[in-house]
Formats: C-alpha cells, sequence, structure tokens
C-alpha cells in the first residue's frame, strides 16, 4: 500500500517511474487478461474480450505486430485495476468486456492530430457508480462502499 501512495504521489508530481518505451502490445496485456479470466471463473462471471482485428491477444504470433509506446509498468496498473474493480463489482452471473480500439488522434484527443493510439474500455452489468461519487473518483483514498450499498438507476 505504501508503494501504491508513493506511485500515486510521484504520479501528481509528474515523476514518472519508468521511461515511455515501445513494445508489443498483445505480449503486454497478455497477463492481465488471463489473470481477468481466472478471476471471472472462480466468481462465476463471464468476460468477453474485444480488440484490435478481432482480438486484443492474438493467438498468431504473426499477428503480434501492433506497438505501442508507453509506460508498460503504469499501462498494466491501469489495465488490472480497471478489470479487477469491474469484476469485483460485479455480481454473478454478470458480464464483463474488455475491448481496445486502435484510433486515430482527433481535435478531442489527448495524442497528436492524426496519430494513431489504442483506447481501452472495460465495462460490466455491475449496478454502476452512483452519479454523486464520479467527481471524486481521481481524488486521493476515494473508495465506494461496496455494490450492494446502491442500486443502479
Amino acid at each position: 500500500a505504501v508503494s501504491g501512495v508513493s506511485a500515486w504521489r510521484g504520479c501528481q508530481a509528474g515523476v514518472r517511474a519508468a521511461p515511455l518505451e515501445p513494445f508489443k502490445l498483445p505480449c503486454a496485456v497478455e497477463h492481465v487478461i488471463s489473470m481477468g479470466l481466472q478471476m471471472a471463473q472462480m466468481g462465476g462471471i463471464a468476460i468477453r474480450v474485444d480488440g484490435l482485428e478481432g482480438d486484443l491477444v492474438s493467438q498468431d504470433p504473426g499477428d503480434d505486430e501492433i506497438f505501442v509506446v508507453a509506460d508498460r509498468v503504469r499501462l498494466r496498473q491501469v489495465l488490472v485495476n480497471l478489470l479487477t474493480n469491474s469484476l469485483r463489482y460485479t455480481p454473478a452471473p454478470g458480464k464483463v468486456t474488455v475491448a481496445a480500439d486502435l484510433t486515430t488522434g482527433n481535435e478531442g484527443s489527448p495524442v497528436a492530430l492524426g496519430a494513431r493510439e489504442v483506447v481501452f474500455r472495460v465495462t460490466d452489468t455491475g449496478g454502476g457508480i452512483a452519479a454523486e461519487h464520479i467527481p471524486y473518483l481521481l481524488e486521493r483514498f476515494f473508495a465506494l462502499d461496496r455494490p450492494t450499498s446502491h442500486t443502479a438507476e
């Protein structure tokens, strides 16, 4: 927990724990997806993976050529957090979908105009987040109650 707090403070201060580096995207997320599949199976939740040209994690080594330039550790951490939270707050027999789309940056995008980017989405059939909590989601140490404490509208 202390290392997580230190990492969070470093992010807020603009300190980067690891340099940006080019790497193969499917290789980087394969472990996260495998972990999610195991958690989903144990919790009685169906998990679906959609992604780049059909599969986020390619089974064919020849298709493993989608490179990104990013902080590999942070990318993995964000994906693990999104997926585990989604699985934790989705009651059985729910469904979680992990998806990735390859898009081109536009005027509203955080990447350069015309640059390609990968957009990840994790969606689920859980109760959702109450509207009054959304403004606080990125605040340090903010935590929601378990999903049984509110209902989706």
